[in-house]
């Protein structure tokens, strides 16, 4: 008996693989999304142990804040944070490029272990403490509202500490010319920040310097740029670069 075997035409076969590539750009970018998506969510987990870690070391330190740098800087804020975090890989992001590079201590000469990549930043605000950076204790209680005062969020410099007197974005010889602020998501228009309450989330990084008449993110008022400070009235605008150079 014969049989009739019928094949696939060529408009037919054309038909299928265009049906296949239409459903490939449209599922690969929502793979890709998800994939971020799920990356944010490693993020915010590492940020709320590092919580965990910053409120276990302020309780054993009766209130007082950790320093920036310490042992003539060869140990950063994350050394000290360690031993109550209990893993480096926390202080590491997995979206952000920086991350990939090692920071500031950990390029030194006989650097101290564990080797520290960038990713994070400590926010320290000086002129709470009347003097200038770690110098002088910062304590939880000198802050006003624990629930907007940022304390860690991202950044892709060699530093562990960032703050409000940095740029958005410096073209200058020398400078950078990708925004050294958040973590490489929504265009670097959003990181995310760890409060001192010990909440964390993804927040638009505008909102860090509203509002205008009372204390932002950053713990300062816009507009009022005096402080005590080695014992006499300092005025520092500089201060309100980052609120100043944002682009958006």
């Amino acid at each position: 008996m014969k049989l009739n075997k019928k094949a696939f035409t060529l408009i037919e076969l054309l038909v299928v693989i265009a049906i296949i590539a239409i459903l490939a750009a449209i599922l690969f970018p929502v793979f890709a999304s998800a994939r971020v998506s799920a990356m944010g969510t490693v993020t915010i987990s590492n940020m709320k142990q590092i919580g965990t870690a910053i409120q276990m070391y302020v309780d054993d330190q009766n209130g007082v804040m950790f320093k920036i740098r310490d042992d003539d800087g060869r140990r950063s804020w994350k050394h000290g944070l360690q031993p109550y975090a209990k893993s480096a890989e926390v202080f590491k992001d997995p979206l952000n490029p920086g991350a990939r590079i090692f920071d500031e201590q950990a390029v030194m000469t006989n650097p101290v272990k564990p080797r520290f990549y960038r990713g994070y930043f400590y926010y320290r605000p000086f002129f709470k403490t009347g003097n200038w950076q770690d110098v002088a204790n910062y304590t939880a209680r000198s802050v006003h509202e624990p629930a907007k005062a940022i304390v860690v969020a991202e950044n892709k410099d060699v530093y562990p500490d960032y703050g409000p007197w940095i740029e958005y974005l410096y073209n200058g010889k020398g400078g950078w010319n990708i925004p050294n602020w958040g973590g490489g998501r929504r265009d670097d228009r959003s990181m995310v920040t760890l409060f001192m309450d010990g909440h964390s989330k993804n927040i638009p990084l505008r909102l860090t310097c509203q509002p205008d008449n009372a204390e932002n993110m950053w713990q300062y008022t816009r507009g009022q740029w005096v402080y005590d400070i080695n014992g006499s009235p300092t005025s520092i605008p500089w201060l309100d670069t980052f609120c100043n150079s944002l682009p958006f």
